[in-house]
């Protein structure tokens, strides 16, 4: 995208039977990719995966060793879990509160001049997530060929992004595991 991202929008068309998303830029550009099943499917997954990883920067060189001299140390700065259920607590503790803070109620504005990828937009193809070196998340989504959608986020956009698409894939009926994925307790073990 030219300049930074204003707004977001996924809706879904039921004469299409996909999802739109609209991304609208302070410079008044509307970028719109349309999002099939299949592609829906694999974006929740991609970004559960992303977001389990804890969302954080993935460190340029490699991690110190711990004093014991074995597995790397893990970061300071970096929240860690030692269970994929205290994983799981703790990814849905940090999207609870990115979206206590989300607006959802502004209306998109649809004030776009215009619309590089045309206005009637281009289908998804590819997925690319990652992250950024400033800590940022990059999420793009590309046709077979040409031009896509590519957003630079914070990580409060998106679990932002992510529940607009679960509120999309909801819409279309599709019954795709949208939810958070249910916490594995081993047997035997004693939760307080």
């Amino acid at each position: 995208m030219t300049t930074g991202l204003k707004q977001l929008q996924i809706r879904y068309e039921p004469e299409q039977d996909r999802l739109l998303l609209a991304a609208s830029t302070q410079d008044r550009c509307e970028y719109r990719i349309w999002i099939t099943r299949r592609m829906a499917a694999l974006v929740l997954d991609g970004l559960d995966r992303h977001l389990k990883t804890g969302g954080e920067a993935q460190p340029a060189a490699p991690a110190p060793a711990s004093p014991e001299g074995g597995r790397p140390a893990p970061s300071p700065t970096a929240p860690s879990a030692s269970t994929p259920a205290q994983t799981a607590e703790l990814q849905a503790f940090r999207e609870d509160a990115a979206l206590s803070k989300a607006d959802f109620d502004t209306p998109f504005e649809g004030d776009a001049e215009t619309y590089p990828l045309g206005t009637g937009g281009v289908l998804a193809y590819r997925l690319q997530l990652g992250h950024l070196a400033d800590g940022r998340h990059r999420l793009t989504l590309l046709p077979r060929t040409g031009q896509g959608v590519d957003l630079s986020l914070q990580e409060a956009q998106l679990f932002g992004f992510r529940k607009l698409l679960v509120d999309g894939i909801a819409k279309a009926e599709w019954r795709l595991p949208i939810g958070r994925r249910p916490l594995t307790v081993p047997e035997g073990a004693t939760i307080n």
